[in-house]
């Protein structure tokens, strides 16, 4: 964690007696974890980061800030799998492994998460084409792959960012391209094509594995990740090497999508990329527009289909129903994509095709929430 980076972030713990979020400001002090620095003395690899507000503590483990309201309850849960992961790519010092130990994470009683990380999730790193050069395909299909690769959800998404980042229908003159958020960003897939566009991007996952695996491939921290294996068949795995250029103004986060760490109104965009299918939309879409700036975008893809009720229990048109759902949060669709194909290589060798939609959405003057918003569910 780069401590000149802490100034976007906020405190995401509840205030006593009050509703709502801290949001005091954070600093590294000594605590219980000795402080370890890397070599340019901006990196923290371990250590104690605090809010200056409530005195809420974070800790800093293998370079991962643990930036949740409860951070012990999630290192119970959490416990055995990521010491398993973080012993393997965090180089934890002594000091840490014996702090971690003394603390008996692994018997606190709370729900346990196994916080693994999906062997699919570094392929948003490749080209399908690279992927299946070795395979026998149709003349037709690997012409469609020439075609497509460079045009997945995530590189649409980044270009609808660069090519709409002026707010013209607003009659908004200002500085942008100066911070992005990645709400749920997994490995990084997102982070990464956002960076060349924004000054900063903060890269935000729950899964403390998935953080330390895109700080590893984005960042080189604490160590490079630049190999990894594809499946093949059922059981056998191919290795592939992964050289990408380290991105230097990303930072990657622990946080949790429903309580985004940061101000309101502090970003110039903000994503909320395949987290549909993963937990409720409601809460994350809300905090995505939170963080967004007057004039800022939100991006939003749907890796599957938004489901019918989601959003209303009225209507029969799911994906207006999430737009008036926006749009009662201040958002407006500035560019669409629909049926855009996410392929992925299948266990017998074989391609399929999802149809996700894309959307590109503004703010413009910010209205009340759930104003004339269908089936009062909110």
């Amino acid at each position: 964690m780069r401590i000149s980076y802490l100034k976007h972030l906020s405190c995401p713990a509840s205030r006593p007696k009050r509703m709502g979020r801290c949001g005091g400001k954070l600093a590294v002090q000594p605590g219980e974890i000795p402080s370890r620095l890397a070599d340019d003395d901006d990196e923290l690899l371990e250590g104690n980061v605090v809010c200056e507000g409530c005195g809420a503590w974070h800790p800093v483990l293998g370079g991962v800030l643990v930036l949740v309201p409860k951070p012990r309850l999630y290192l119970g849960g959490r416990f055995v799998s990521l010491m398993a992961f973080a012993g393997v790519h965090a180089d934890l010092s002594e000091e840490a492994r014996r702090w971690l130990a003394d603390q008996h994470f692994d018997l606190y009683e709370v729900p346990k998460k196994q916080d693994a990380v999906d062997s699919n999730a570094v392929l948003h790193f490749e080209r399908v084409a690279d992927l299946m050069a070795e395979l026998p395909l149709p003349a037709s299909f690997r012409a469609f792959l020439a075609e497509w690769d460079g045009k997945t959800p995530f590189d649409l998404l980044a270009e609808m960012g660069r090519t709409h980042r002026a707010a013209p229908q607003s009659g908004i003159h200002r500085e942008n391209n100066r911070l992005a958020v990645d709400a749920g960003c997994g490995a990084g897939g997102l982070v990464y094509r956002l960076a060349p566009h924004y000054e900063k991007v903060f890269g935000v996952d729950l899964s403390f594995s998935f953080v330390l695996l895109a700080r590893s491939i984005l960042l080189h921290q604490p160590r490079k990740f630049d190999r990894h294996y594809v499946r093949t068949e059922r059981d056998a795995f191919t290795p592939r090497d992964l050289d990408h250029a380290r991105r230097p103004n990303v930072e990657v986060i622990v946080a949790d999508c429903t309580n985004l760490p940061f101000g309101d109104e502090t970003a110039d965009a903000a994503a909320s990329a395949n987290i549909v299918d993963i937990v409720h939309p409601h809460t994350p879409l809300r905090e995505a527009a939170r963080v967004i700036r007057t004039g800022g975008h939100l991006l939003f893809t749907d890796p599957f289909k938004i489901a019918a009720g989601m959003f209303s229990t009225t209507s029969r048109g799911p994906l207006e129903d999430a737009k008036r759902y926006l749009a009662s949060m201040g958002l407006h669709p500035v560019e669409e994509h629909d049926f855009v194909p996410w392929i992925w290589h299948r266990f017998n060798g074989r391609c399929r095709s999802i149809s996700i939609t894309a959307g590109h959405f503004g703010r413009n003057k910010k209205k009340k929430e759930n104003e004339n918003f269908p089936g009062g569910l909110f």
